[in-house]
């Protein structure tokens, strides 16, 4: 089993729809997918919950160990693939000073990696994470063996991505010592001078940086205002398709 993070503190990179994409994608190779939504914005939750009603438990009775691993898996069906996804819920908010509390009870660092070492049945499980980096970031990263990092072609993304590899680190020196970055890459590219001068720096700054670059594309946008999966949207984007099966042949999956 490989558990991926898909992982940036800034918020609008991308992070719920590359997890969305690339679970698509590697359900419909019949892979054995699960996908993790930690992020107090549901975004995931919104896009993969179909009925109206609310998920019993989330991510948030898991860290609390109110549940175990199997209470908290939920099922969407697609057309011709299903995928497994843990919901998030607003409570995730509070997260971080309730793991606090309780860390005389369970290190307050490897909560979520013990109740996913209770999983067994997935090849691949996918976390979305928060765009923040405190104590829940800490939990997602000890849990996890790669790292995704999506980014978008501007300057405040190139200074903060120091920052971000900086905790990637302090995570693998101090909690998990397989960690690894899987890659970083260009997310909502559009073919101009000032996001190609973004890419060669950020070439030239990381040896992670990847030759994949996802583009801006309308067809991503409508399909998240009518919470829509991109592959099964009458409003898919041939040209999107194609990239993010590409950014997975890049990851060696």
């Amino acid at each position: 089993m490989k558990v991926i993070s898909i992982f940036n503190n800034k918020g609008g990179v991308g992070k719920t729809t590359t997890t969305i994409m690339l679970g698509q994608l590697l359900a419909k190779q019949n892979k054995k997918v699960l996908l993790i939504d930690l992020d107090p914005q549901c975004n995931l939750t919104s896009q993969l919950n179909k009925s109206n009603e609310k998920p019993k438990f989330s991510t948030y009775n898991l860290l609390m160990d109110e549940v175990q691993a199997e209470d908290v898996i939920c099922e969407y069906k697609g057309d011709d693939f299903s995928i497994d996804y843990m919901p998030s819920s607003i409570n995730l908010q509070r997260a971080n000073n309730e793991i606090l509390l309780k860390a005389h009870e369970v290190n307050p660092n490897t909560r979520l990696s013990k109740k996913i070492s209770q999983i067994k049945e997935y090849e691949i499980i996918i976390i979305d994470c928060n765009p923040s980096i405190d104590n829940l970031t800490t939990n997602i990263l000890s849990a996890s063996d790669e790292v995704l990092i999506p980014i978008k072609a501007d300057l405040y993304s190139v200074d903060g991505i120091e920052l971000l590899l900086e905790t990637v680190n302090k995570v693998k020196n101090n909690f998990n010592s397989k960690l690894k970055i899987s890659g970083v890459f260009l997310n909502g590219y559009q073919k101009s001078r000032i996001d190609d001068h973004v890419y060669t720096t950020l070439c030239h700054q990381f040896d992670s940086m990847m030759v994949t670059k996802i583009h801006n594309a309308v067809a991503i946008k409508e399909n998240t205002i009518k919470e829509e999966l991109l592959i099964e949207s009458k409003l898919r984007n041939k040209k999107i398709i194609p990239q993010y099966e590409e950014l997975l042949k890049e990851m060696g999956i």
